[in-house]
């Protein structure tokens, strides 16, 4: 018999040899809010009270797989992004913080168009279309991904056109005001510095690219922006801090201005916005 105060104990106790101990203390709360739906303080208060059988046996389940470093919002099948609920699974990458800033820095504009490519989960479009009136499209190469994302839509009350497509043969019936991406950014050297969990469970074909081409995806966008982007469009990208100059370059280069970089909360250059001239 297990008493709710000895949860933390058991995790630190199973994960301790997988996650560090700040990464723990998260995974708790978070399951600890999802199987016995109490906030830290109700944790606290409630430590004396003994465990009912369900409940251990799914806490059990759950620590399992974070052993295999499955990451809990996989086990979970949801995730919060920009206060709103997501369903994810390993079809789509986990929606990230510095994405939540991305979709905070579009926000602060105006347009009536847009389109975001490689929508994933669909967490863009449908963070700005919860908070601005706006006629989203968004495509992805996955029909997975697609299908997930017109879920997210439909659970969040918004409407996107969502197409399954791929942006070098994509073709739409109009330009647009914006276009945003999350591309894959990562060179497959920079993966020794990953955690597991994303390693072994997202997927890679939405995180790397080719060492020898690590801007391939921002040419893509770039040559695909200037014929689908009215003139004065602006283009929203996360970017690898590590080749912001060369991405800078390659707009520069196809009739963008006022490029700007934006730092992420870890300081790093992350994101970028262009105007078409």
């Amino acid at each position: 018999m297990l008493l709710i105060g000895q949860i933390s104990d058991y995790f630190f106790d199973e994960l301790l040899e997988t996650y560090n101990s700040r990464e723990i203390d998260s995974l708790l709360l978070i399951v600890v809010k999802e199987i016995l739906n109490l906030n830290y303080a109700e944790f606290i208060i409630n430590k004396q009270k003994i465990l009912a059988k369900k409940d251990y046996l799914m806490i059990v389940e759950i620590v399992k797989k974070l052993k295999k470093n499955i990451p809990i919002e996989y086990i979970l099948k949801k995730c919060e992004f920009n206060g709103l609920p997501f369903y994810v699974d390993k079809n789509v990458l986990i929606p990230r913080q510095e994405t939540e800033e991305l979709v905070e820095w579009i926000k602060q504009h105006d347009f009536n168009l847009a389109l975001d490519i490689g929508t994933g989960s669909g967490c863009i479009p449908i963070a700005i279309s919860k908070y601005k009136k706006t006629s989203f499209t968004a495509i992805d190469i996955s029909a997975s991904a697609i299908e997930i994302a017109k879920n997210n839509a439909r659970k969040n009350e918004v409407y996107i056109d969502f197409f399954v497509a791929d942006i070098n043969s994509y073709e739409p019936n109009k330009k647009f005001d914006l276009i945003v991406s999350n591309p894959p950014y990562l060179t497959k050297d920079e993966s020794i510095y990953m955690h597991n969990n994303v390693l072994l469970n997202e997927p890679k074909s939405a995180i790397f690219v080719e060492n020898d081409d690590p801007t391939f995806f921002y040419k893509t966008i770039s040559f695909f922006s200037l014929n689908n982007l009215n003139k004065g469009g602006m283009l929203f990208l996360e970017i690898n801090p590590k080749f912001c100059e060369e991405t800078i370059e390659i707009f520069k280069k196809n009739k963008f201005v006022n490029i700007e970089l934006k730092k992420d909360l870890n300081n790093r250059n992350r994101m970028l916005k262009a105007v078409l001239n």
